[in-house]
């Protein structure tokens, strides 16, 4: 289980600058949050995934929370060495002008 944690989180870092520049941003986000979520090791996060799924192209309030609070499980439980952190940091800063979401965890 821990050699497939690790392929999936390696998988998500190498593919967020890909998912962040997907167009519109609605899709963009919905597909990061996704992913984020498919990637949890919390099983609370991972009860919203059908809900989620469920909510394909939309960019509510509450669609940018879902997003924040994946992106920060993953960030603070998978992202553990100083080099990836930047790098997922570096990510978001380059998008950060698209949405006020991305801006948030740069």
């Amino acid at each position: 289980r821990n050699g497939q944690t690790q392929s999936v989180r390696d998988w998500v870092m190498l593919s967020l600058s890909n998912f962040t520049q997907r167009t519109p941003v609605a899709m963009a986000i919905w597909s990061l949050t996704c992913f984020f979520i498919s990637a949890s090791t919390n099983k609370w996060l991972r009860a919203l995934l059908s809900h989620v799924i469920n909510r394909m192209g939309k960019l509510e309030p509450v669609d940018r929370k879902y997003f924040i609070l994946a992106a920060k499980d993953f960030y603070n439980t998978q992202v553990i060495d100083e080099a990836s952190r930047r790098a997922f940091t570096a990510t978001f800063q380059a998008v950060s002008t698209t949405d006020a979401a991305y801006a948030l965890l740069a």
